[in-house]
């Protein structure tokens, strides 16, 4: 009789399929969940790449506008320009080349030039001639229009045959009665700055980079070279159909993290963006098979842990099903051989895996390592205790203190390890406890991965958006402290300066380390220290060479008195070639490596350029308060000279005119027609003279002379202009009507003089038809504008400035007055922080406004 073979228990047949089910579900959802989690990683970090890259364009793009307007209104070059345009000749024009080149000194402009406004070059830094670019040609009529500063698109012409960026700013001349005469064209290469600030990356990478692109019809055009393909600025073009290439995507309207191929026709991962207020639009990509590097490898890790719980699982259904067929004892031995076979399947893949994975005893010593294991720690490692590796992390035992005590789950930690070769690096551990058939613990088994260039680039990253929040948001004298401890902090060093090179070649510090100020012993401490003191030490070596000088040895050329260097890096900041600026840190518990240099050197490449604008916006700033000063003090005496002058004046002539008076009733049967009529003339001149001091005067006292403001009726004050000027109104027919008027802070008797001079102007200079004057109050922004609407002669739009000028009459003498009663109006309402300003064609009647800021009181 044959034996039946044996079959499997009903427990097991119903166990074998739930836990596959289970092992299937649960492996699907935990590689589903890796894989999510590893892609919102990757388009995270390139949509904060991307979103950095484009606030430095931006900003870029901005200081390109501001500095143009600012080179724009430069006074010697406005004189220089006016000369210039009055007689176009060889010595003008040199003069003018002169003062561009001290601005393309100051700016590093590739080229400047002198353009009329039909875009015709007058002169050029280059010696370029004839005329503009198409792209030039379209930002000089809108710049000339609007009367402001426009970029020209990155282009590449005949004038300028690389890729550059230009901006037109107007240029305005008397002779032209203050209309743009031409503009200037600030040439800047885009290599210069532009394209390395796009092409940088955060992080090493092979095949990350940022693309600047721009729709140009049916295709798209490339703006900046490409790190795969070199040539490729304004001259690679895409069709707008390959809606596959991140680049067309973007032309398209798409925004955000897209997939695609790139212009290689490789599988890449990319954020796309536009760059506001310009037509750019910008492509943060890497190659997909970089990006999720990582995750392959992970996925392999979980198949094969799948597989092993998989294989484990058949093995242990293969032990039941053997000892029904067979004894016990042979059952165990079966079973050992099982386990022992599954031992090494398992030796073999962990040996294969690139992770380290080491196992170590209750004592902290290792007892087994795998290749990469041994590889990064050394042949040795086993039967070594473990803290042997540790650097400065021995407070590791606490984190994994917990696997030692039986806890179960993965535990992580973050531990400087020292490799075979003496090097630190960062390791990330996950540990789980090793336990004996009866529970006892005997030991952990952990799997490291080296996470150190990672860990650099995210510190890298987090340094330089602190650094940018900082120089974005905190004033000078705090900006370089606060920068100074990030600075610190990252090189873990408790000694450190922070200084810039100042117009004169100085190093100026305005921040140090507390503890090195308070332990110098030089007698007159300073912050400024001019080139000639340097010496040798180390930051005067660091700046004249403009490269890194450090030392893990005490420094022997400490100057006496200074606090003593035991290890230092003195490294300059460089800014297009020049130094402008110093970090130096000190007294590092352990030696600086190449690696801090390195470190160091990146956040001073991302400081230089912002450095420098801020130095360059504080020079400025300087020379604006200068400026601002003597323009006080020069209205000052303008108006002290206008007081004394109008004084002193005011006696002989009023001895003139009696003298005049005088002669002329004794004598005037003794004189002929002519001689009567130059006797009129002059008294009349005498007595118009006399009327110009006293408004003269009047205009002087509006600033000096002026009463504190205080809350007033808009309606009131008008009602007493109109009470001053009754005979006039009644004499001309006129009629003044309002709309309400609110209540604000003012000066009430010079709102009333206000009034008076606009409603009196108005009668004065009427049509044929009776004055019709109306009064209105309105709130914009944060000003209450008045205005005052008349029917009389009108003024031609091209002297709505000219007539608030002292003196400037637009009228011949049939109409009374000295041309100074707008004048005086325009005094009145800047005193109050206002403005003045007239809406008007001739012969249909004006219309003038003035405000009252909100700030200053006004209310509606």
């Amino acid at each position: 009789m044959t034996r039946p073979h044996a079959r499997l228990p009903t427990w097991a047949t119903v166990v074998l399929p739930l836990a596959l089910l289970v092992f299937a579900v649960g492996g699907l959802w935990f590689y589903r969940a890796q894989d999510q989690a590893m892609r919102r990683k990757v388009e995270e970090e390139l949509a904060t790449i991307a979103g950095l890259k484009a606030e430095q364009i931006v900003a870029w793009r901005r200081d390109q506008l501001e500095d143009a307007g600012l080179i724009a209104e430069n006074a010697t070059l406005v004189v220089a320009t006016a000369r210039y345009w009055a007689d176009p000749g060889d010595e003008t024009g040199d003069q003018l080349l002169r003062v561009f080149r001290r601005v393309q000194k100051g700016h590093d402009y590739a080229d400047i030039l002198l353009v009329d406004a039909n875009g015709h070059v007058c002169l050029s830094l280059a010696g370029a001639a004839g005329d503009g670019h198409p792209e030039m040609l379209s930002a000089l009529e809108t710049s000339l229009r609007e009367r402001r500063p426009v970029l020209v698109d990155l282009h590449a012409g005949d004038l300028d045959p690389s890729p550059h960026i230009s901006v037109v700013a107007p240029v305005f001349s008397d002779a032209a009665g203050g209309e743009p005469a031409g503009a200037l064209v600030l040439m800047s290469e885009a290599r210069a700055f532009l394209y390395p600030l796009v092409e940088s990356w955060p992080r090493p990478s092979k095949t990350a980079e940022t693309l600047l692109i721009r729709r140009d019809g049916d295709e798209v055009l490339f703006l900046n070279d490409l790190r795969h393909q070199a040539g490729t600025a304004l001259t690679l073009r895409i069709p707008i159909d390959r809606t596959d290439v991140p680049a067309v995507m973007a032309a398209l309207g798409r925004r955000g993290v897209v997939y695609g191929r790139d212009y290689r026709e490789v599988s890449v991962v990319s954020h796309v963006s536009a760059i506001p207020d310009s037509p750019w639009l910008m492509v943060a990509k890497e190659d997909a098979d970089e990006a999720f590097s990582e995750w392959r490898f992970r996925s392999v890790m979980i198949l094969a842990f799948l597989a092993g719980l998989a294989a484990a699982v058949g093995a242990v259904i293969l032990v039941v099903w053997q000892r029904n067929e067979k004894g016990h004892y042979r059952t165990l031995y079966e079973t050992e051989s099982a386990l022992r076979a599954l031992s090494a399947r398992q030796q073999a893949l962990l040996a294969a895996v690139p992770d380290i994975i080491m196992e170590v005893d209750v004592n902290k010593r290792y007892t087994w390592a795998n290749r990469a294991g041994i590889e990064f720690f050394g042949e040795d490692v086993v039967g070594t205790e473990a803290a042997s590796y540790f650097d400065g992390e021995q407070d590791t035992y606490e984190t994994v203190a917990p696997l030692f005590k039986g806890q179960e789950g993965v535990i992580y930690a973050e531990s400087w390890q020292r490799r075979r070769d003496g090097e630190r690096r960062l390791l990330a551990w996950w540990g789980r406890v090793l336990k004996d058939a009866k529970e006892n613990v005997i030991g952990a088994l952990s799997s490291a991965r080296d996470i150190t260039e990672r860990s650099r680039a995210e510190q890298q990253l987090l340094i330089q958006k602190r650094i940018a929040d900082i120089f974005l948001t905190i004033p000078d004298d705090e900006m370089f402290y606060e920068v100074l401890q990030v600075v610190l902090e990252a090189m873990q060093s408790p000694f450190g300066v922070f200084g810039y090179i100042d117009e004169a070649g100085a190093l100026v510090v305005p921040t140090m380390t507390r503890l090195i100020w308070d332990k110098c012993q030089v007698p007159e401490k300073t912050i400024t220290f001019p080139r000639s003191t340097w010496g040798d030490s180390s930051w005067p070596r660091a700046i004249r060479e403009k490269m890194p000088n450090y030392s893990n040895e005490v420094s022997t050329r400490t100057p006496a008195g200074h606090v003593t260097l035991t290890r230092h890096i003195s490294l300059p900041i460089l800014f297009r070639g020049d130094v402008i600026g110093l970090f130096q840190v000190a007294n590092k518990a352990v030696d600086y490596t190449a690696a801090d240099i390195a470190a160091l050197q990146t956040v001073a490449t991302y400081v230089a350029p912002v450095l420098s604008a801020r130095l360059q916006r504080q020079r400025q700033e300087e020379n604006l308060r200068s400026l601002n000063q003597e323009l006080a003090r020069a209205n000052a005496e303008l108006q002290r000279f206008a007081y004394v002058a109008s004084h002193d004046l005011q006696e002989p002539l009023r001895m003139i005119a009696s003298y005049l008076q005088l002669i002329e009733g004794r004598y005037k049967d003794r004189l002929d027609a002519d001689g009567l009529e130059f006797m009129a003339f002059a008294v009349d001149g005498a007595n118009r003279l006399q009327t110009m001091i006293r408004d003269l005067l009047e205009y002087s006292r509006v600033g000096s002379r002026g009463m504190p403001l205080e809350e007033v009726d808009a309606e009131e004050a008008l009602d007493q202009a109109l009470q001053n000027l009754q005979v006039q109104i009644a004499d001309s027919g006129a009629v003044v009507t309002h709309d309400p008027l609110p209540r604000i802070t003012a000066d009430q008797t010079q709102i009333v003089q206000v009034f008076q001079n606009l409603i009196s102007n108005a009668i004065k200079f009427r049509s044929s038809e009776p004055p019709r004057i109306h009064i209105t109050s309105r709130r914009q922004d944060d000003e209450c504008v008045f205005s005052a609407r008349d029917n009389g002669l009108g003024v031609a739009p091209e002297l709505n400035e000219r007539i608030f000028i002292v003196f400037q009459r637009l009228h011949g003498q049939e109409y009374p007055g000295t041309g100074i009663g707008l004048a005086i109006c325009k005094r009145i309402v800047e005193r109050h922080k206002g403005r003045i300003w007239v809406e008007s064609e001739a012969g249909t009647g004006a219309t003038f406004h003035f405000s009252i800021p909100i700030a200053t009181g006004g209310n509606v």
